[in-house]
């Protein structure tokens, strides 16, 4: 087997993972007719990976550098699998909920594993490039998911079924290439030394990972309100009934987040969080506006607003936690910074779905910018008002954050500074 292959057996079991994640935010307006259940119910199953993946990434993170990469990503494309069966086979909320659970295990399980083993592939290690390949990956299936099961969801028949027959026969081609993948770890492997890895923040750099943690909850909310109700919104709101445009909605808002992260992750740590809170606070304003005149063209322009404030928010504070780390506290440091990453995607979110449980779901979301705005304007003036770090992070991106938060290496997710 041909190490161009390898590589792409493990790329596109990342991208087999985020496709799985992003695909039901096209279709959950469908289950909220068929099952009945509210926006907060909607708010919780998407929620539920979010909390899934964190508990993934901590439990079981660093167990590939023991027992190898081959057997995590075997295991997780085994849960993918399983996850797809349950959804195909969903008669209620419940198993909605367990098919979630088992997309966040899975993603959280392949993500560390895959990370690795594109390092070990790539010929001549470079970190970086394999950064920028494992990104692709894992940008790639994070906007295609959502565009193709939206566009299964219009034309074909029986929409929350035929998605997941497609899901299944991708994911069970994915197992069959990770079987056949020769073990990519080139370390003598051993007996498993299960820990959990442990969150902490160093007492001297607690208010800059305040404030990172501020500018990453700021991007990604925004981003766990797309896609949990972004399916409700399009419906409900702008009478959009097309699952497909739904659907070209959330690739052009993972596409563009994903995109701005690349070309961006060279610029200074303050500037990318100034450039993606800016981009956050004018596109949720613009969300509002679209909603109150109903017109789905304004939210597009909203959609590209927020998705470069979201990967412009995760980038810039990341960067901030490299520069501000101790070199032999990063990866527990990283690890609380995934802590208030996942928990600013999940516990806001389900907020919101309560509020417009309640109130409807235009107050929500009223309330919902009545909050994040003036704490992005704040936050925008803090920002100002900082001294300018001296030099700027090229930063890997979101996977590679993953295995520097589980300690495979203590410089595995920041580059020589710029001069």
């Amino acid at each position: 087997m041909s190490n161009r292959l390898r590589i792409a057996i493990v790329v596109n079991l990342l991208m087999l993972g985020t496709f799985a994640n992003n695909a039901l935010s096209t279709i959950y307006v469908i289950y909220e007719k068929r099952f009945g259940f509210s926006s907060l119910t909607v708010t919780a199953i998407f929620a539920t990976y979010a909390l899934s993946v964190l508990v993934a990434l901590l439990v079981v993170g660093r167990l590939s550098d023991d027992v190898g990469r081959k057997p995590l990503m075997i295991a997780g494309a085994l849960m993918l699998i399983l996850s797809s069966v349950i959804f195909l086979l969903a008669t209620g909320t419940a198993m909605l909920l367990v098919g979630r659970v088992l997309v966040g295990f899975a993603t959280g399980t392949v993500m560390p594993a895959a990370t690795a083993a594109l390092v070990e592939l790539e010929p001549n290690h470079d970190r970086r490039r394999a950064s920028l390949i494992t990104t692709v990956g894992f940008l790639s299936g994070a906007a295609i998911g959502p565009l193709v099961v939206g566009v299964m969801a219009q034309y074909l028949p029986r929409p929350t079924v035929t998605p997941f027959y497609f899901e299944i026969a991708i994911q069970v081609v994915g197992l069959v290439g990770v079987l056949a993948l020769k073990e990519p770890a080139e370390h003598g492997l051993k007996a498993m030394n299960w820990r959990i890895q442990r969150p902490a923040v160093p007492k001297e750099i607690r208010s800059g990972f305040a404030m990172a943690g501020v500018v990453v909850t700021i991007g990604w909310v925004v981003g766990g309100i797309y896609g949990a109700l972004g399916g409700s919104l399009d419906a409900q709101l702008l009478h959009v009934r097309s699952h497909a445009l739904a659907g070209v909605v959330f690739f052009t808002f993972a596409f563009i987040g994903g995109a701005s992260q690349i070309v961006f992750r060279a610029r200074s740590a303050r500037h990318s969080m100034f450039i993606g809170v800016t981009a956050t606070l004018v596109g949720i304003i613009c969300v509002e506006a679209s909603l109150f005149a109903v017109s789905a063209a304004l939210f597009l322009v909203a959609t590209v607003l927020v998705g470069v404030g979201n990967g412009m928010c995760f980038i810039g504070s990341l960067a901030l936690i490299n520069e501000i780390a101790p070199l032999h506290r990063r990866a527990e440091t990283v690890a609380a910074y995934n802590v208030v990453g996942y928990f600013a995607i999940s516990l806001p979110v389900i907020g919101v779905g309560l509020l417009a449980n309640v109130f409807g779901l235009k107050s929500a979301t009223v309330a919902f910018a009545a909050v994040l705005v003036p704490l992005a304007a704040v936050t925008l003036v803090t920002l100002g008002r900082s001294p300018a770090r001296p030099k700027s992070v090229v930063v890997e991106l979101e996977p590679s954050m993953t295995e520097a938060a589980l300690g495979y290496s203590a410089d595995a997710a920041v580059a020589a500074p710029q001069n």
